[in-house]
């Protein structure tokens, strides 16, 4: 009977700790997300910063609030307002105006701990200010940052940026993609504003490519991409030939050089030897 009553109290120990646990790490679990400070037409009313959970459990937002930092000036959550798990929720500001010339605003939970903070500089009218995560070739997030964006994502995933290392497989120059293998999967990438006949030196079959993309649609069986970034472009054909040419040039200069040179020096040695040979009879 001792043994059951001390396995029960251990057994509460662990859940009360782990709920314990549980609320104290809701203090660093939400971030801000993507923010509209410059809205189109009239600000007030309609300016709102995106929040995400990205937790297995829901949160209750009520007495969270936004500070301008080095100020009083807030922005509190009064009201139940749960943010659930992997999810959004948008926060309409309407005490607290979003300065557009510079701003600098904390969240703060409803025990007074920063939680996240976002800052910017001249905001772009009908812009919206995005976090935005980029991944390395291993999938493995490296890179926090936020970026201004004319598409609005609120209540959606935000742009990625993801980095791939790969070989081509297969190219479709009418549609404008190929198809890039790595180590882990093949994925298909887009791009534009490539001129035809520098596309097809680029993304032709079995170059190897070190890309940043942007994730644009999602298949069953495939994901498409487009690309932001060429780490390494393969050498253009007309690039080639230039550096052909200029080593002909160079190797020829240099030839020539050699020739004056060795020219010259003949010369002189012949009046130095002249020289001599007068001093001589003169002596």
């Amino acid at each position: 009977m001792k043994k059951i009553i001390i396995s029960c109290l251990l057994i509460s120990y662990i859940l009360i700790k782990n709920a314990i646990c549980q609320a104290e790490n809701l203090t660093n679990t939400v971030y801000i997300n993507e923010s509209m400070p410059n809205p189109k037409g009239t600000d007030k009313g309609n300016e709102w910063i995106e929040l995400y959970n990205p937790q297995n459990y829901d949160i209750n937002l009520k007495n969270w609030y936004f500070q301008r930092k080095n100020t009083e000036k807030t922005e509190k959550i009064n009201k139940n307002l749960i943010i659930e798990s992997k999810n959004y929720q948008i926060i309409h500001f309407e005490k607290l105006p979003i300065r557009n010339n510079e701003e600098n605003l904390l969240l703060m939970d409803n025990q007074n701990k920063i939680i996240d903070e976002i800052s910017f500089k001249n905001a772009k009218e009908g812009y919206s200010y995005n976090r935005i995560i980029e991944f390395d070739k291993n999938s493995k997030p490296i890179l926090v940052r936020y970026s201004w964006q004319k598409i609005i994502t609120k209540e959606k995933e935000n742009p990625a940026i993801y980095s791939f290392e790969g070989t081509i497989q297969k190219s479709n120059f009418s549609e404008n993609y190929f198809l890039l293998s790595t180590n882990q999967k093949i994925y298909r990438i887009h791009y534009i504003n490539y001129i035809p006949s520098i596309a097809k030196q680029i993304f032709t079959l079995q170059n190897k490519l070190n890309i940043k993309t942007e994730k644009i649609k999602n298949h069953y069986f495939l994901t498409d991409y487009r690309i932001l970034e060429i780490a390494n472009p393969p050498a253009k054909k007309h690039d080639l030939k230039l550096i052909t040419l200029f080593g002909v040039i160079l190797l020829s200069s240099i030839f020539t050089s050699i020739l004056i040179y060795r020219k010259q020096a003949k010369h002189h040695s012949q009046n130095f030897h002249e020289l001599k040979q007068n001093h001589q009879k003169l002596y």
